[in-house]
């Protein structure tokens, strides 16, 4: 009986510590796809909004790019074309014809039920709490290209826009990454949020019943 009230006191320390940092603004999700190989990422941003090159940044990746005030995306980590000095190098994969590999680059605004092929410098593009980025390395024209995978937000991040989260305010270049899953392909229909909640779960329930044996020992109870 007293471990459990100890295991309920630590739940609500954990609770009434966690509100202690600043929260974050708002919440971007980010979609890397290569073939059928998806990564996400949920990037936590202070203020209104977050561009697109800060959201890849934060996520984790490095890219290269092409161009002044209208930027090329090249490459994103080991894949891409790595001499952005030219428009032609960039597009290293494009040799001319209707065949060209490229990353290509999509939107989507929270409420939307569609990824939208943008014709925006990725870097300019803003995201809002709620909406989505999304990049594709595959085949494609130069003014459309085939879809990423069909993903919500709330598959990324865990919950609609707008709710309170335990990742904390910053700067958006060093916003935090809350999750970073990969998904195998669109028809898998394995949810691990659930498995992911139980860790985190039974990890604060262990913690506390250790805590609370030692705590027993010492005191000869």
């Amino acid at each position: 009986m007293r471990v459990a009230r100890l295991v309920a006191g630590g739940f609500a320390l954990l609770g009434a510590l966690v509100p202690m940092a600043a929260l974050a603004d708002g919440e971007a999700g980010i979609v890397i796809q290569i073939g059928d190989e998806v990564q996400t990422h949920c990037v936590a941003f202070d203020g209104e909004s977050i561009t697109g090159d800060e959201a890849l940044r934060a996520a984790g990746h490095t890219f290269e790019q092409f161009g002044g005030a209208t930027r090329t995306l090249c490459a994103i980590d080991d894949v891409g074309c790595f001499d952005p000095s030219s428009y032609r190098s960039c597009f290293c994969e494009c040799p001319g014809g209707p065949d060209c590999t490229y990353w290509a680059f999509f939107e989507r605004p929270y409420g939307s039920d569609r990824w939208t092929y943008s014709p925006k410098a990725f870097h300019d593009a803003e995201l809002r709490d709620g909406d989505m980025h999304a990049y594709k390395w595959g085949e494609g024209g130069p003014n459309s290209a085939p879809a990423p995978i069909e993903i919500t937000f709330e598959e990324v991040c865990g919950h609609p826009p707008g709710q309170a989260s335990d990742a904390p305010a910053g700067a958006p270049s060093t916003a935090t990454v809350n999750i970073d899953r990969a998904v195998n392909d669109e028809d898998s229909g394995t949810n691990t949020e659930p498995l992911i909640a139980f860790g985190a779960v039974a990890a604060v329930l262990v913690a506390a019943t250790v805590g609370a044996v030692a705590w027993r020992r010492r005191h000869g109870r």
